[in-house]
């Protein structure tokens, strides 16, 4: 088909066909007139008559081959209901806002966690962030998109009465026929579950290494209930190290015998007595509860071997300390102890990476990792716990190598493993300090 054609056929309706018929009529009529006239002009008339009737001619056509110009189409008002439909989704929050910044549009999950009470950039997010959603929709207006890495909201207190913070990250991109509107994207940060961890791990390969070490190890949660086990504890409170304890009372399966000392209950007076190390499983966001009914726990379990099986004598001074020094050394947590005399026994490597110590053993004291103003506070504080008038506290800190950077250092009195007086607890904050930098 060749270019005419199909502009012809392109045209089709838009083309007036009367206007053809009309031109053709007139020049009919045109020519008739100059009939009349030749028939008894000179012949110069006639010629200029004919050239003059040409080019009309020509015209008439060229005007009656012309399309005829069409409005563009007009476009329906946009359905939101189909679009809420097309964005609805379950694992992020979708909303659609105009130039005024007026909510269009939002899915489900949006409604769900922020309500239909305001548009993205007036959500009740925490002061640090509100700029922050402003400045990424005025960026998203002149250059089509725009992010903001985190967006945090505090609510309402948790089962524990404490604040909860939720995370999100939000992507936005200008979108619509004139781009006149943006979509924002609120995909959750997810919060690593220290529980569930510790649970896999004891559950899993490494608590299996434990029980080759000789230590029983458990995950209680805080009504009780043993969340996780390994095989070692499973062998020595049920008789079974294939059987499952989950679920099941964790005190139930021990006693105190006649010298006080805590046996397993199915071992009776001919079992040995085992030491119990207790270390809370804390919220990142908050520091640990020391007491077992508020707080996960993760106990670990020794045989107590310097009471030869009957709760007599003292034993030696470091018994059971090498094996919680092995452990504390695989454990992802900032830990180190301390003896009574408030000097370093050990630190493990996570504990000296927050300290901002690359290479090599610790100071002789915890205050020589902070400034020197610190250093009385953090000794006063040592010294407290090892004379055992504390069982778990925070203390405020600049280390040496941050000391701009405040950290909470976590101090616990620790019993029954002879020189070990104070567990120390440090996080490395890290990526936390990264992500304060990068908001700032």
């Amino acid at each position: 088909m060749s270019s005419e054609a199909t502009a012809g056929a392109a045209a089709g309706p838009d083309r007036a066909p009367w206007l053809k018929d009309a031109a053709l009529v007139a020049l009919a009529l045109v020519a008739s007139a100059g009939l009349l006239i030749v028939a008894s002009a000179p012949l110069l008339v006639v010629a200029g008559f004919t050239g003059g009737l040409t080019v009309l001619a020509t015209i008439a056509l060229a005007l009656a081959r012309r399309p005829v110009p069409v409005p563009p189409p007009a476009f329906a008002a946009p359905d939101w209901s189909v679009t809420h439909a097309a964005i609805d989704r379950e694992d992020e929050a979708l909303a659609i806002t105009d130039r005024a910044g007026r909510l269009q549009c939002a899915n489900r999950r949006f409604t769900a966690w922020f309500g239909l009470e305001a548009a993205p950039t007036r959500l009740p997010v925490d002061p640090p962030f509100r700029d922050k959603l402003d400045a990424a929709a005025r960026t998203a207006w002149r250059d089509g998109e725009a992010n903001v890495p985190i967006v945090a909201i505090t609510g309402q207190n948790d089962a524990q009465g404490e604040p909860a913070t939720r995370r999100w990250r939000v992507e936005l991109l200008r979108a619509g026929r004139g781009e006149d509107h943006l979509i924002w994207r609120f995909r959750p940060i997810r919060e690593q579950d220290l529980v569930a961890d510790a649970a896999a791990q004891i559950a899993g390969k490494f608590g299996r290494a434990l029980g080759q070490a000789g230590i029983e190890a458990a995950v209680v949660a805080p009504d009780g209930a043993i969340l996780a086990s390994n095989s070692a504890f499973s062998a020595r409170a049920a008789g079974d190290p294939l059987g499952s304890v989950t679920g099941q009372d964790f005190v139930g399966f021990f006693r105190s015998d006649e010298h006080e000392s805590v046996v397993y209950a199915r071992e009776g007076t001919r079992g040995a007595p085992v030491r119990m190390v207790h270390l809370p499983i804390a919220d990142p966001d908050r520091p640990a509860d020391p007491d077992p009914s508020k707080t996960p726990s993760l106990f670990l379990l020794l045989d107590d071997q310097g009471q030869g099986g009957q709760g007599q004598g003292g034993g030696h001074a470091r018994a059971g300390l090498p094996q919680v020094e092995a452990l504390l050394a695989r454990l992802p947590l900032g830990l180190a102890m301390t003896d009574r005399d408030g000097r370093f026994l050990f630190a493990n490597g996570a504990f000296l990476r927050a300290a901002g110590i690359e290479t090599g053993a610790p100071p002789p004291y915890p205050a020589d990792l902070v400034i020197r103003e610190d250093k009385g506070a953090l000794s006063d504080a040592v010294r407290r716990f090892t004379q055992g008038s504390g069982t778990a506290g925070d203390v405020a800190v600049r280390l040496h190598a941050t000391p701009d950077e405040p950290v909470s250092l976590t101090l616990a009195s620790v019993r029954g493993l002879g020189e070990g007086a104070v567990l120390l607890s440090l996080k490395d904050s890290s990526e936390e300090t990264r992500l304060k930098r990068e908001i700032a």
